[in-house]
């Protein structure tokens, strides 16, 4: 029996997660996702209406498979036109293959979850990054509008500290105004 027949959904292996976050690349507006999951025989009344697609699709596949639908959600979604660069994918959840390979086994050293980070000259190279919460990281098309906007205020800055050459980008905030970053106005050799 595949992960998408069973009743009821086990969400611990990465197998639906991984079907959702398909979906939600796939079909990133809500009207198409209802589109689809009409076309797979969703009962009507049933769809679930949520403030983001990511919680909408979690919700929706387990509607999908409380009705013994999912399948045919997958199958309506690898069939569609409009989501053929996905189609691959969407194909190889109906065959059942795994979403994500199984993790291998531990090696003879025992440290394979370390990496690299052990040597100095690695972790000289390593850069902290903290994830605050589990989203989506793509934006709203109002947001990359206004995200355009503000980049017609970017300046890109040509520096000299002495004979030395630099470059930057500040921000024109003013027409006789720029808004940079420190290092954009003191070197750490010829201009402290």
């Amino acid at each position: 029996m595949s992960f998408l027949d069973e009743v009821p959904q086990n969400w611990v292996p990465p197998m639906l997660p991984a079907l959702r976050d398909l979906f939600v690349q796939a079909y990133r507006r809500t009207a198409t996702a209802e589109d689809l999951a009409d076309a797979a025989g969703i009962v009507p009344g049933t769809f679930p209406y949520h403030e983001n697609m990511r919680l909408t699709w979690t919700a929706l596949i387990r509607v999908m498979g409380d009705q013994g639908k999912l399948r045919a959600l997958v199958q309506c979604a690898a069939a569609d036109p409009a989501a053929a660069s996905y189609r691959p994918r969407f194909e190889e959840m109906l065959q059942g293959h795994p979403a994500v390979a199984p993790p291998s086994g531990v090696g003879a050293s025992g440290g394979w979850w370390r990496g690299d980070d052990q040597s100095p000259a690695v972790t000289a190279h390593l850069e902290l990054e903290r994830l605050m919460e589990r989203r989506s990281r793509l934006i709203d098309i109002e947001l990359a509008g206004e995200v355009a906007a503000a980049a017609r205020s970017v300046a890109k800055l040509s520096l000299r500290f002495g004979s030395e050459p630099g470059h930057g980008t500040g921000f024109l905030i003013s027409p006789d105004q720029l808004l940079t970053n420190h290092h954009n106005v003191r070197h750490e050799v010829t201009a402290r």
